[in-house]
C-alpha cells in the first residue's frame, strides 16, 4: 500500500520564515516540495559535499569497527577535528601504500638477480668498470656468441635466462634489451618494505583509537542532514509581491490533517490542504505489513512506485518467495540458508533484522520446494521412477515436482508447473493493470488489458479441450490442471476468446476514434501473440536453474564418492580417501550453493521487473518520503 497524502500549500510574510520553518521542522512529518532554482547556492552546496564526507568517513571508521583495539578511549575532541584527524592518517596510509607498491615491483625485479650492493656497482663506475644487465628467452641466449665477451649468468628457467655483462675501458654492444634495475639492493628494499608495513599497521591502530567518536560523527552527520533539509525548505520558498509575501508547497500523510491543521493554526502563516491532483508529484511512502512489508527493499531496487499508482509489493512477494524456492530448489541449501538467517538475525543490529528476516522467509521457501522438487544436497530424498537411489521409499507424493521417468520418457513437472506460474502471474499483472487504469481513466480504458485476460484464458480452456500437447488430461501431483480446465465447456472458451478479442478491437486506444482502433488492433493482437506469450514461457528458468543445480549437486556427489567407492561399486567409508571425499563434498556444495543462491535471487528479480511489471505498466519514478524533521534536538541550524 501507499500512504495517502495531503497538499499543504503556504503563504508566508518574508519576517516570519524562520518561525514558520521552525515550526515545521518541529512538527517532523511535512515533506517540502522542492522549487530549486537552476544553481544551487552555495551553502547548499557546501553542505552537501560535507555531508557525503562525514558519511564516507563513518563507513571507513565502521569497517574499522570488527578490528578495534581492546582498550577503549575517551572521544577525541569534536567531530570536525577527527574528521580531520582521520583524513590526515588517510592521506598518510595511501602515501604509504604507494611505496609499498613500488617496493613489491623493486623486489620483484631483483630477486631474480639475488642481492648485491648497488653501492659497488656505482663505485666500480667511478674506476671505469660497468656491469650490465640482460635477460632473454633461452633460444636467443643459445644463439648468441658470448666467448668473447667476460659475461656470466646469474640465474635461468624455461622462460627466460638472466646474465651480466662486465665493461672495462671498452663498450660491448650485444642485439638484445638492456635491464635497469632499482637503485636499491634487494636487502635495503625487503628491509624498508617491512618498515613501511609496520607504519601502516602503526596509522591503522591511530584511525582505530578513533573509534570512540563514532557517536559525535554520527551526530554531526545527522545535524549536517538537518542543515541540509531546512536549507533546501528555504531555498524553495517562491518570492510574491516583491519579496515581501513567500509562497511554500509541502505533504503530509493524510491521517495526520487534524493534528497539522491545530499546529499551524498557533502560527502566523497562511495554508490550505488540497487533495493531489494528477499532475502532482506526490513524494511516497510505502505502507506495507507483514510479509510483504519484507520485500520493499526489493521493490525500491527497481523504483518506488508513482503515488497514483498501485504498490506492486504485496502482489510479487509471495511469487517472488516461491520462485526463489524453486531456482534453488534444494532441501539442504534451504537449511543452510535458514540457518544462516536465524543466526545473523540473533546477532546484526536492528537495521539489518528486515533482511535476515527475508533470507529467513526465502530459506523456507527453498526447503519445501527442495521436497517439492526431491533433492537433498543433490541427492534424492524419494524413491521415484527412474531414480538410482533414496533416503525414503515412501513419500514420492510431496515431490510432485521432481523430474521422473514414466514409460521409458523423462517426464519435467516443474517445467509445467512454472509456465503456470508464468500464465498466473501475468494475468494478475494484467488484472492489476486494468484496476489502475479504470481507477484514473475511466472503465473503458481498463477494457484492453481485460481482453488480454480473457483472450488468455479462453486459448487455454480450448487448448485443453483440443488436448493440444497433452493438456486435457494433464496434472501436476495433486494439481488436475488438465481437468479444471476441460471442466469449463468448450463454448465457453470460444466466447472467452472471441469476445476478448473483438473487445480488444474495438478499445484498444480509447482516445482514439473508432475507425483508428480496428487497424490498431492488428498491432495489439501481435504484440499479445509475441509479447504475453513470450513472457509466459520465460517462467521456464525457474525450472531450468533448479534443474541445473540439482545435477551439478549431483556431479559433485558422483565424483566426491568416487574416492571411497571400490573397484566393485561398494562404497568404503573407511577409506582414506574418505577426507578427499569430505573437502569435494563442502567445496562443491559451497560452490554451488553460491551460485544457486546468486541466480535464485538475480532470476526472480527479472521476472518481477520485466515480465511482471511490464503487464503491470508499472511507471515508477516516486520520490521517497523525507519529511523536514530535525533529528538532533536542540541544536541550532
Amino acid at each position: 500500500m501507499i500512504t495517502p497524502m495531503k497538499k499543504l500549500v503556504f503563504l508566508i510574510f518574508h519576517k516570519d520564515r524562520e518561525e514558520v520553518l521552525s515550526t515545521l521542522q518541529d512538527i517532523g512529518v511535512i515533506h517540502i516540495e522542492e522549487h530549486m532554482p537552476s544553481s544551487r547556492p552555495e551553502d547548499i552546496t557546501r553542505t552537501e559535499t560535507e555531508i557525503k564526507r562525514t558519511q564516507r568517513v563513518l563507513l571507513q571508521l565502521k569497517r574499522l569497527k570488527k578490528h578495534e583495539a581492546p582498550e577503549n578511549k575517551e572521544p577525541l575532541g569534536d567531530a570536525l577535528h577527527v574528521l580531520e584527524k582521520f583524513e590526515a592518517l588517510e592521506n598518510k596510509e595511501h602515501h604509504t601504500d604507494h611505496l609499498l607498491l613500488s617496493l613489491e615491483k623493486d623486489i620483484k625485479i631483483l630477486e631474480p638477480w639475488g642481492d648485491f650492493n648497488t653501492h659497488l656497482t656505482e663505485t666500480l663506475v667511478q674506476s671505469g668498470i660497468r656491469v650490465r644487465f640482460f635477460e632473454c628467452p633461452p633460444k636467443k641466449f643459445a644463439s648468441l656468441d658470448l666467448s668473447a665477451y667476460p659475461a656470466s649468468v646469474v640465474s635461468q628457467n624455461k622462460q627466460i635466462v638472466r646474465f651480466i655483462v662486465i665493461e672495462y675501458q671498452k663498450s660491448y654492444s650485444l642485439e638484445i634489451e638492456e635491464i635497469s634495475l632499482p637503485d636499491i639492493s634487494l636487502e635495503e628494499a625487503k628491509a624498508e618494505y617491512k618498515n613501511l608495513l609496520r607504519k601502516r599497521e602503526s596509522l591503522i591502530e591511530e584511525k582505530q583509537r578513533l573509534l570512540p567518536s563514532l557517536p559525535s560523527i554520527l551526530m554531526h552527520k545527522k545535524f549536517l542532514e538537518d542543515t541540509f533539509r531546512y536549507a533546501k525548505a528555504n531555498v524553495s520558498m517562491e518570492s510574491l509581491f516583491s519579496g515581501q509575501l513567500l509562497s511554500l508547497k509541502g505533504w503530509f500523510p493524510a491521517s495526520l490533517e487534524s493534528s497539522i491543521k491545530t499546529k499551524l493554526q498557533s502560527i502566523p502563516v497562511y495554508f490550505e490542504v488540497r487533495n493531489p491532483a494528477p499532475k502532482d508529484n506526490v513524494p511516497v511512502q510505502l505502507k506495507n505489513s507483514g510479509l510483504p512489508k519484507l520485500f520493499e527493499p526489493i521493490t525500491k531496487i527497481f523504483a518506488l512506485p508513482s503515488y497514483h499508482e498501485l504498490d506492486p509489493t504485496p502482489f510479487f512477494a509471495p511469487f517472488f518467495a516461491f520462485f526463489f524456492g524453486m531456482c534453488l530448489g534444494d532441501l539442504g541449501y534451504g537449511l543452510v540458508i535458514l540457518g544462516l538467517s536465524l543466526f545473523a538475525l540473533m546477532k546484526v543490529p536492528e537495521a539489518w533484522r528486515p533482511i535476515c528476516k527475508l533470507g529467513v522467509v526465502l530459506g523456507f521457501l527453498a526447503f519445501i520446494t527442495g521436497i517439492f522438487l526431491n533433492t537433498f544436497f543433490g541427492h534424492a530424498i524419494f524413491a521415484l521412477p527412474g531414480g538410482e537411489s533414496a533416503f525414503f521409499t515412501q513419500g514420492k507424493s510431496m515431490a510432485f515436482l521432481a523430474s521422473r521417468t514414466i514409460d521409458g520418457k523423462a517426464v519435467y513437472p516443474a517445467m509445467t508447473f512454472a509456465i503456470m506460474l508464468g500464465f498466473i502471474q501475468v494475468i494478475l499483472g494484467l488484472i492489476l493493470q486494468a484496476k489502475n487504469k479504470i481507477r484514473h481513466s475511466g472503465f473503458i480504458y481498463g477494457l484492453q488489458p481485460i481482453s488480454y485476460v480473457f483472450m488468455i484464458i479462453g486459448m487455454l480452456i480450448c487448448a485443453a479441450h483440443a488436448d493440444i500437447l497433452g493438456l486435457g488430461g494433464h496434472s501436476i501431483g495433486p494439481i488436475p490442471i488438465g481437468r479444471f480446465l476441460t471442466s469449463f465447456p468448450l463454448l465457453s472458451g470460444q466466447i472467452c476468446f472471441f469476445g476478448g478479442l473483438l473487445t480488444m478491437f474495438l478499445f484498444n486506444n480509447p482516445q482514439l476514434k473508432i475507425g483508428l482502433r480496428l487497424p490498431m488492433g492488428l498491432w495489439e493482437f501481435y504484440g499479445f501473440a509475441t509479447g504475453i506469450m513470450g513472457d509466459v514461457l520465460s517462467y521456464i528458468r525457474l525450472f531450468a536453474l533448479g534443474l541445473a543445480g540439482g545435477l551439478l549437486g549431483f556431479a559433485f556427489n558422483q565424483i566426491a564418492f568416487m574416492f571411497i567407492t571400490t573397484s566393485e561399486g561398494d562404497i568404503n567409508y573407511l577409506s582414506f580417501g574418505l577426507i578427499g571425499t569430505i573437502l569435494v563434498l563442502i567445496f562443491g556444495h559451497t560452490l554451488n550453493l553460491a551460485l544457486a543462491a546468486l541466480g535464485s535471487f538475480v532470476h526472480p528479480l527479472r521476472l518481477t521487473f520485466v515480465e511482471f511489471y511490464k503487464n503491470l505498466k508499472f511507471t515508477g519514478g516516486g520520490q521517497p518520503y523525507e519529511p523536514l524533521a530535525q533529528t538532533v534536538k536542540g541544536a541550532s541550524v
